[in-house]
């Protein structure tokens, strides 16, 4: 039985299209999002919720053996506390100790000291440079979830403050943590790890040019984009 069930060939649409398929997918990631973001649950209730609603659906969609279903849901498990959770828990840990010793709120003073008040430069030393790096040491959300607390801290909007980590962390996310995303679709696909971190490399640099100048135009406005020691416009 174990044996039929690991040479189970998956469908690509069991709902005989495409479209219903697609959609039968993300129901998962539906069910988590309006757990967190609407009902404002618990990540480990939503988390719980997702996986049981995916289970549900490789079981009774894609007819999936139900030993292969949980042997996955076993893989996945220590897949994601040994290659993914120790880097998450030591960048948490590092961020608390730097909190903690008063070398956070430092940080942030000698980022608006030496960005002359203007947002353009703090969006771009916080969200982009510095997210950069934590998105490479910590990655998981971590770097969106810092730097727009640090723009909060120095004055941005709340939604501004968001919308700028999100943006920034668009190039910086494909080699985030130690480069677990590049590692984890070489082993899903069975691709060269080092032809895609190449086309990787050639790819991001052309878009982490132009994320600056985006980032700009974001804070700025297109009216203000220019203009130097621009006030401002994020309080509003």
């Amino acid at each position: 039985m174990l044996y039929a069930a690991m040479i189970w060939p998956q469908p690509l649409a069991p709902a005989h299209t495409l479209a219903l398929s697609a959609l039968a997918a993300i129901l998962p990631l539906a069910v988590v999002l309006a757990l967190m973001g609407i009902l404002r649950k618990s990540g480990l209730l939503s988390s719980a919720c997702g996986l049981a609603t995916a289970a549900a659906l490789a079981i009774f969609v894609w007819r999936m053996p139900g030993t292969l279903a949980f042997w996955s849901v076993v893989y996945g498990c220590i897949y994601a506390l040994w290659s993914i959770m120790w880097i998450v828990f030591a960048a948490l840990w590092l961020y608390n100790l730097t909190v903690a010793t008063g070398n956070f709120d430092l940080l942030r003073r000698w980022m608006q000291q030496h960005s002359s008040g203007d947002p353009c430069i703090q969006a771009i030393l916080v969200a982009f440079c510095l997210g950069a790096l934590l998105e490479g040491t910590a990655g998981f959300g971590a770097p969106v979830a810092i730097t727009a607390f640090l723009l909060v801290g120095m004055g941005f909007n709340p939604r501004r403050a968001i919308l700028c980590s999100l943006i920034a962390d668009t190039a910086p996310v494909a080699f985030g943590a130690l480069g677990i995303p590049i590692v984890a679709l070489a082993g899903v696909t069975g691709l060269d790890l080092m032809k895609l971190s190449a086309m990787e490399g050639r790819q991001l640099p052309f878009l982490s040019a132009l994320l600056p100048l985006y980032i700009v135009c974001v804070v700025a406005g297109s009216k203000e984009f220019g203009e130097p020691g621009l006030p401002s416009p994020l309080q509003a």
